[in-house]
């Protein structure tokens, strides 16, 4: 990336001891917080047929909507039930 040090933190929503410190762009962490607020994306990380993994984004778009019938699961119901499609999804 260019960086003639490590930086300090991964994250410009992170405060660094001194302006030096400052990240020149963004982290993974405020690229996934950005994908996730914004387009309702996440990236996992799916078995292949190489015994390996594979990165996919997966849209939260359509769980939402079928979450958001039914109220009183919705604050973690999105994730055991994105965990649930990921897990039959995987060979």
């Amino acid at each position: 990336m260019g960086y003639d040090k490590v930086p300090a933190y991964s994250s410009v929503m992170d405060y660094g001891a001194s302006i030096f410190d400052e990240l020149p762009t963004y982290g993974k962490y405020d690229i996934a917080a950005l994908r996730y607020g914004y387009g309702r994306k996440v990236e996992t990380l799916q078995p292949d047929d190489n015994n390996g993994q594979t990165s996919k984004m997966v849209s939260l778009i359509t769980l939402d909507n079928e979450q958001q019938k039914n109220y009183q699961a919705y604050p973690r119901g999105i994730l055991d039930e994105l965990e649930k499609r990921l897990k039959a999804d995987s060979p």
